[in-house]
């Protein structure tokens, strides 16, 4: 029986994941902090799946999880801007408890595949003219999040046993109703040419379970990006997220800032691991039908709207 373990399992990726994995007949262990939203989340997949709660730091919890597993996907993990809020336990978090799952595998006998979800931003801000990244291209940790994963990447790196990096671009969908205000204030301030590639949280869950299922994608980093129907501008991200709300900004109404996004070469990526089957354009439907009724209901009002949108993001 082909077992895995699933870390973070119940966030908005790992069901995606999840749903895959279960799909192709595993059998999965899945790992996850016990609050209200997953354990809500994990309701639909009881019976069907091992259900381990419990903090990612614990290792007396987490550790014995690998034993005679084909693989470990490991998701769970702080994000920004907790990680600059909370530096010292978000290495913890996603540092440290890599770092430990890792050595719990190589005392296996068996050879389990991990496969580690990264980050795009990793490679740093976009500065204008660049040419789309590539795996080789140089990493340069700027800021507490990126120097997490820098780490984390390094440690995996060293592992004696197979895995696989696969630095994430922008990949959220039409289940997203909430975020945080400094993420939506931060997005608002980039310039509105800044290249960025957006890849459905479903294209990813494919590269993540072909990642383990394929011995050509072991020991190499790859960038997952949704390829050429996915690269767009951060005008576009903007008027897509918050358009389907009746929010369309013009680009005065955008920053100047530099970002770390970019366009990939996701050429050898997809080669390998056939995970490319959304565009972004399947992004935008979606969030156009999922917000309909709040944009007809904003529409008589999108301009004080959109002024009242911008003094309530900035404020503070």
């Amino acid at each position: 029986m082909k077992s895995m373990l699933l870390t973070g399992a119940f966030g908005n990726l790992g069901c995606y994941v999840l749903d895959l994995l279960l799909e192709r007949g595993y059998q999965v262990t899945c790992f996850d902090l016990p609050n209200k939203a997953n354990q809500k989340a994990a309701e639909k997949y009881q019976g069907r799946v091992e259900i381990v709660w419990g903090d990612i730091r614990d290792t007396l919890v987490v550790n014995p999880l690998v034993a005679n597993k084909t693989g470990v996907i490991h998701l769970a993990a702080m994000l920004p801007p907790a990680t600059d809020d909370l530096p010292e336990l978000s290495w913890q978090v996603n540092v440290e408890s890599t770092r430990n799952l890792l050595t719990a595998i190589s005392e296996q006998e068996g050879t389990p595949v991990f496969v580690f979800a990264s980050s795009f931003t990793v490679f740093g801000m976009q500065q204008p003219g660049e040419a789309p990244r590539k795996p080789s291209d140089p990493i340069t940790a700027s800021d507490n999040y990126t120097k997490q994963k820098v780490a984390c990447e390094e440690a995996i790196q060293a592992h004696s046993k197979p895995w696989a990096i696969l630095r994430v671009g922008v990949s959220i969908d039409a289940r997203l109703q909430h975020a945080d205000k400094r993420l939506i204030r931060a997005m608002l301030e980039v310039t509105p040419d800044s290249c960025l590639e957006y890849v459905h949280p479903a294209d990813v869950a494919i590269a993540l379970v072909h990642a383990v299922e394929r011995e050509a994608a072991w020991r190499k980093v790859h960038l997952i990006g949704g390829g050429k129907n996915c690269q767009v501008l951060q005008r576009d991200l903007v008027n897509t997220a918050l358009g389907a709300a009746g929010l369309v900004f013009s680009d005065a109404e955008l920053g100047d800032k530099l970002y770390y996004t970019h366009w990939m070469d996701t050429e050898e990526t997809q080669r390998i691991l056939e995970f490319q089957h959304h565009s972004f354009d399947d992004f935008r439907e979606a969030m156009f039908k999922q917000m309909k009724w709040i944009r007809l209901l904003v529409k008589p009002i999108a301009y004080p709207a959109r002024k009242i949108f911008l003094k309530w993001a900035f404020a503070g």
